[in-house]
């Protein structure tokens, strides 16, 4: 698949690696493979059809680092204000370190005997690296992480630190990341303008950063270098994190790399199960191949369900197809600005806005006059009080008002629309008249875990073995009030949490599969759910995600980082699985408008919609519904067209057709394909050619040929 043009010189890399002046002490191979093992003990992985090596750590020559803690006077009775103290503990530094043959396929890996405080102590760390057969692929497993004193206790574990890491001075390839929808960080020679070449002497505009996602969206990462891709895979992403290096050095001394590593964490206070992770070569392999993997392992273990599926289980569920959501928060966020009147205006969320119930169905009246005859109006803010929500905000118009919008007599004036309200079940806040500590997450000391501060003050996390409590209670006073409630959506299901509380114990493995039941629960009271933000454990439980667009909330020109490239990942995997949305304070709207400060380009978001056949994302209050109306009714009938065509079909390939990264290609699995120009200027390579801001779409079986351009007067023509 091509997907970067002109993507990668193929050449031998000029700068060594340590690992390449230390003596192999034995391997593992196969037809497609080398796994090496030097007598530093560390690994090297060789792509046998295509050459390419995969060094080990560059920067510390590690296997593995632990970090714990203990207590200050564990070791020295002295007495020290400090009550805690934290040590990182080398792996390969360990008294004993056994790194063997088990079998012809097999590496053994034993660490026993570890310094902490510059005392020892007693410990053990073993995994396995196991080859396959006759596949590119291997098998790494870590089978022990313990400590005999029971005052040390690990809180994280750096497993293969900076294996498969590219140097920016030698290589030529990127860096995959399951952050978001997914982005990608190029190294060297990609051929990019607008990714100049990094060296070791970090040129000038090159960012350099580090960081850990604690939230992957996917259990999968990777790089491809030259010819060769290399993808890992793991079990979940409850118990694992990913640290992210991009152009990064800690000293003069080693490397400037970009990689991804997991972090492995204690799953109550010990390893609690074997941690496997599955490393495959693709030869010639790209993003693409991984995602298309990842979505082929899912269907394997029964972790994928189609949008038709669903639908099938639920057939309300059909009225999301194609439909724009069009968030609106009446009582709580006011915006009066357009782009032409204040471009850059930083104040216009205010909290005490103006907006009641009623001025939701004036709203929705102004929509439809605009040619807008379906969409979804996702009504946030109806709540005063959590985490139980019912009644509505009387000073909204409470109930009385609230029925008038899910009323049977208000849906035959909007028959394709649909409704629904975001509620939060995560948060207790400390002035809750219902707050009790003993519903809340318990941390190991016992203590309630703390969670944010918001309109409401300071606030506990709820436990989620506890959401059923207060929702059974909204749920039978929505439903018994609002005759025509279509949908749920819940704030901020991608935190998972261990609970100490003896009475409602979870590692995070089982908070997953507690939400994800009380997902199963919404769906079973007859509503369409959706989640805020996206994360492949919950996808098949899920009708649509608030969030699945964009990595860091944008799209290329406009990444936090000048370097990282976003990539459909999501799109690949799940789009005809969930509708896919972006975070509601990232909607068209309010990116325009700078409310939130991050100076998104909402035409370019528009496009990207397109890109990946995806119905849009709106906000509307009663100040800006006159302006930002219009402009929904010139985008919406033809981007909601393509996103029907392509509901339940697969996104196969995704390209870059040039060097800035700002014109790009869809493929779909019916033959559909989207091209979209980003950029400023027109776009012109053989028969295909591209205004400025404008799409093109030719193959579909069920439509004719479409283009489009964002004008001056923000049309689709």
């Amino acid at each position: 698949m091509a997907t970067l043009i002109m993507l990668f010189v193929i050449s031998v890399a000029t700068t060594s690696y340590a690992s390449e002046d230390v003596q192999e002490k034995f391997k593992l191979e196969n037809e497609h493979l080398i796994v090496s093992v030097g007598e530093n003990n560390l690994f090297t992985l060789t792509d046998k059809k295509t050459g390419v090596i995969w060094h080990p750590d560059p920067w510390e020559g590690t296997t593995g680092k632990i970090y714990v803690t203990y207590p200050a006077n564990l070791f020295d009775s002295r007495g020290s204000e400090e009550k805690t103290k934290y040590a990182a503990i080398d792996i390969i530094k360990a008294k004993e370190v056994i790194c063997r043959m088990k079998d012809s396929r097999t590496v053994e890996w034993i660490s026993s005997g570890f310094t902490v405080g510059g005392q020892p102590i007693k410990g053990r760390v073993a995994f396995e690296v196991k080859l396959a057969e006759d596949k590119p692929v291997i098998e790494i497993e870590l089978t022990e992480l313990k400590f005999e004193q029971k005052e040390i206790s690990w809180n994280r574990f750096h497993f293969l630190p900076r294996w498969f890491s590219l140097r920016v001075s030698s290589d030529s390839g990127y860096v995959v990341v399951p952050k978001c929808q997914g982005f990608i960080f190029p190294v060297g020679d990609t051929g990019l303008d607008r990714l100049t070449r990094m060296s070791e002497t970090w040129e000038f505009g090159q960012r350099s950063f580090s960081e850990v996602y604690n939230r992957p969206n996917f259990c999968f990462y990777g790089a491809v270098n030259r010819n060769s891709a290399l993808m890992v895979r793991f079990e979940n992403s409850h118990d694992t994190y990913i640290q992210f290096h991009g152009n990064e050095k800690p000293r003069e001394s080693t490397p400037r790399i970009a990689t991804a590593y997991p972090i492995i964490l204690p799953s109550m206070g010990g390893l609690g199960y074997n941690r496997k992770f599955i490393v495959e070569i693709i030869p010639n392999g790209s993003y693409v191949d991984m995602a298309r993997r990842y979505r082929g392992w899912l269907k394997e273990r029964g972790l994928y369900k189609s949008l038709k599926e669903k639908i099938a289980d639920l057939p309300a569920v059909e009225k999301l197809v194609g439909t724009p959501i069009v968030f609106t928060t009446p009582g709580y966020l006011k915006v009066t600005n357009s782009p032409e009147d204040n471009p850059r205006n930083k104040g216009g969320m205010k909290i005490s806005g103006t907006g009641t119930f009623k001025d939701i169905s004036d709203m929705m009246r102004r929509i439809k006059a605009e040619g807008v005859n379906r969409a979804y109006i996702q009504i946030c803010g109806w709540s005063y009080k959590a985490p139980e929500h019912w009644p509505p905000n009387p000073a909204l118009g409470g109930i009385a008002e609230l029925k008038k919008i899910f009323s049977r007599e208000l849906r035959k004036e909007f028959p394709e629309y649909i409704l629904g309200l975001y509620t939060v079940y995560n948060d207790m806040p400390l002035s809750a008249p219902s707050y009790d500590v003993s519903k809340v997450i318990m941390n190991a000391d016992k203590s309630p875990k703390v969670g944010g501060f918001w309109s409401v003050g300071r606030v506990s996390i709820l436990c989620p073995t506890q959401y059923r409590f207060f929702a059974e209670k909204d749920f039978d006073g929505m439903q018994s009030e609002l005759e025509l409630m279509d949908c749920m959506l819940y704030d901020n299901f991608r935190s998972r949490m261990e609970c100490y509380d003896p009475k409602h114990p979870l590692t995070r493995t089982e908070a997953a599969e507690v939400r994800c039941d009380f997902l199963k629960w919404t769906v079973s009271r007859g509503l369409i759910v959706g989640v805020e933000f996206a994360q492949d454990w919950y996808a098949s439980d899920v009708h649509y995600c608030d969030g699945a667009v964009g990595a860091y909330g944008k799209i290329p020109r406009h990444s936090k980082h000048e370097n990282i490239v976003p990539v459909p990942l999501w799109d690949i995997i799940f789009h005809d699985s969930v509708v896919n949305y972006w975070w509601h304070w990232n909607n068209y709207v309010f990116s325009s408008s700078y409310v939130m400060d991050r100076g998104y380009e909402w035409k370019d978001m528009v496009l990207q919609d397109i890109l990946c056949a995806n119905p849009g994302t709106w906000g509307m209050c009663p100040d800006n519904v006159d302006y930002w109306s219009k402009i929904m009714g010139q985008i919406v009938p033809i981007q909601s067209k393509i996103a029907v065509s392509l509901a339940h079909v697969e996104m196969t390939d995704h390209e870059f057709l040039e060097r800035s990264c700002m014109v790009q290609k869809s493929i779909w699995a019916d033959g559909t394909e989207i091209y979209v120009n980003f950029r400023d200027k027109e776009f012109l390579k053989g028969n295909i050619k591209l205004p400025p801001k404008s799409f093109y779409l030719t193959g579909s079986p069920k439509l004719e040929v479409l283009r489009g351009a964002m004008t001056e007067g923000f049309r689709l023509d």
